[in-house]
């Protein structure tokens, strides 16, 4: 059984902090708004998983006024989930991403975002699609100033692929 969950964060610019994507520290004057380390793309992604899984919500798993997730790194955040799903028997079949953002160039990091995302979720970076779109904020010009990352997953039961495995190695036995 295949299930699909779709996650959005949206991050204001501020002053003071580091620009952080996928673990990917971008070379940028202004970091993201949040009690972690704001890393939009991660967010979006555990939002997506989280929905496909039924799970929960990220709010509820790791509060913004919980003092040990101040700082925590959205690739941690990332494994935490990962390792969730693992625990229910779903795993990551397919992860597209598009990052709205107008100020930041985030081409030149793509491939080591992609790497960092496929490490933390034990997957390989062929199953994550990420892609940056200019476009988005002309939709909400009140939200021009940062970035916002929307996130559709497909999720895999493997716990079905488990039970057809043993039905037919049952069968197999039959005829031996």
């Amino acid at each position: 059984m295949f299930k699909t969950g779709i996650g959005i964060d949206m991050r204001r610019f501020i002053e003071g902090r580091k620009l952080i994507l996928a673990g990917a520290e971008i070379d940028y004057t202004l970091g993201l708004e949040g009690n972690s380390d704001a890393d939009v793309l991660s967010h979006a992604i555990i939002d997506a998983l989280l929905g496909a899984s039924n799970l929960g919500e990220t709010d509820e798993l790791f509060p913004e006024d919980d003092i040990k997730y101040k700082d925590i790194s959205g690739l941690r955040l990332l494994e935490l989930v990962n390792l969730r799903l693992a625990r229910i028997s779903f795993a990551i079949e397919n992860i597209d991403v598009i990052l709205s953002c107008s100020e930041v160039d985030l081409a030149p990091y793509k491939t080591y975002m992609l790497l960092n995302l496929s490490h933390a979720l034990k997957i390989d970076s062929s199953m994550i699609s990420l892609k940056q779109s200019h476009s988005f904020f002309h939709l909400l010009p009140q939200f021009k100033d940062g970035i916002a990352a929307f996130a559709v997953c497909t999720l895999i039961d493997i716990s079905d692929v488990e039970e057809e495995e043993e039905e037919s190695s049952s069968e197999e036995e039959y005829y031996e």
